[in-house]
């Protein structure tokens, strides 16, 4: 018992630390823009390999799960040492391998966690992902040393305890894993399904069909649209006021938000709610206020709606990663969703930088918002999202 509450604790612990980490380039980024000289689609490749770095971490998560994440720790402390000192040659590099870490420690302990408690992975999903927006939460005030016309100095100090707390982390999970929770978890190669077979072996692909079409969509969309205001949210809110409060008031009131939804449906007693019924209401709540959010540019309608859009999405990811994980555990569904995480923000870099107006690139994520819910509204999605019997 006592071994078992350590390694949710030290779980937990570094969940909440890779929170801050992949909120920090989103809170930074007008910083980023104006250090380097870029335009918004060049913050949008910055977005780009950052993401995508998670995506390569998510398909190196191999092995055994303790020492993945390891190695994805390590590999993040590596990148905040590097972005600290990092030109604007070497920062998309930089961007990638900071990502790259992330990816592969967030994957390896959701896997992990999964397998653990599959009994309760939907509770377990929303409890990861709460304290990941409790980390979040913290990026827009650490980011403040590069927005808020704070010295660098204080900015390579967060970067370089973050490098810290990422080592430490690494040696935790490479020496305090208990023996026993090693042989419950195993590794991926042993145990990616308990509906494996030879033949399934033989076909690589066979975990997309196993989860469907429509909730690889769901995954793609709804990664993209959070990566995409977390992202650009920040440079959003900087446009509307010179004020270093506002923009971080903006980014602080999104992760809050997701803060907010994920500690109310962290709660056993939320189970009972239908999954598709959930989904939909959120996603139609995320339509009216990333709308809202456009529609009326200004500073307290930012906030109060990016407030309301991160209470709409808390609960919408560990929901259809449940929901995913249930059909087939692979690493795959986490690629799927790092391709989502990098690819919108880019467009929306992209729609920005051609038409002017980072109003028109948000549309991105909130035609991806409207996507969902047509595909979850159609009923297309609604075989998936049935609980399973065991």
């Amino acid at each position: 018992m006592a071994d078992a509450l350590r390694d949710r604790v030290g779980v937990y612990a570094g969940f909440a630390a890779t929170g801050i980490a992949l909120a920090l380039p989103g809170a930074l980024m007008p910083a980023m823009l104006a250090r380097w000289g870029l335009g918004d689609a060049r913050g949008g490749w910055l977005l780009f390999c950052f993401f995508a770095g998670t995506t390569a971490g998510a398909l190196c998560a191999r092995g055994p799960l303790a020492r993945a994440a390891a190695a994805g720790s390590w590999l993040t402390s590596l990148g905040a040492i590097w972005l600290t000192f990092a030109g604007s040659a070497a920062a998309l590099l930089a961007m990638f391998g900071f990502g790259a870490g992330l990816g592969l420690v967030m994957t390896a302990v959701m896997l992990l966690q999964s397998r653990r408690f599959p009994a309760e992975r939907r509770t377990e999903m929303t409890r990861l992902n709460l304290l990941w927006a409790a980390g979040a939460c913290a990026a827009p005030t650490l980011g403040l040393g590069f927005g808020g016309g704070v010295s660098v100095v204080r900015a390579a100090v967060v970067f370089c305890a973050m490098a810290a707390a990422f080592a430490v982390f690494g040696l935790w999970c490479w020496f305090g894993e208990s023996q026993a929770a090693q042989a419950v978890v195993g590794s991926l190669k042993d145990s990616a399904s308990p509906h494996l077979t030879v033949r399934e072996a033989k076909h690589p692909f066979q975990w997309m069909t196993q989860i469907g079409a429509a909730l690889l969509l769901l995954v793609f969309c709804e990664t993209g649209v959070e990566s995409s205001a977390g992202g650009w949210l920040a440079a959003f809110a900087s446009r509307q006021s010179d004020s270093a409060h506002a923009v971080v008031g903006a980014a602080t009131c999104y992760w809050a938000g997701i803060l907010g939804s994920r500690l109310v449906f962290s709660s056993r007693r939320m189970e009972r709610v239908p999954e598709r019924g959930l989904l939909l209401a959120n996603l139609a709540a995320m339509v009216l206020a990333f709308a809202a959010m456009l529609a009326w540019p200004l500073s307290g309608v930012t906030m109060v709606a990016a407030a309301a859009l991160g209470f709409a999405q808390g609960p919408v990811y560990p929901l259809l990663m449940a929901m995913a994980l249930r059909r087939r555990e692979a690493q795959g569904i986490f690629v799927v969703a790092g391709l989502g995480s990098s690819l919108l923000p880019l467009a929306t870099g992209a729609v920005s930088q051609h038409m002017g107006t980072l109003r028109a690139g948000l549309g991105v994520p909130l035609a991806a918002v409207g996507l969902m819910l047509a595909v979850g509204w159609l009923g297309m999605a609604a075989p998936l999202m049935r609980k399973e019997r065991a």
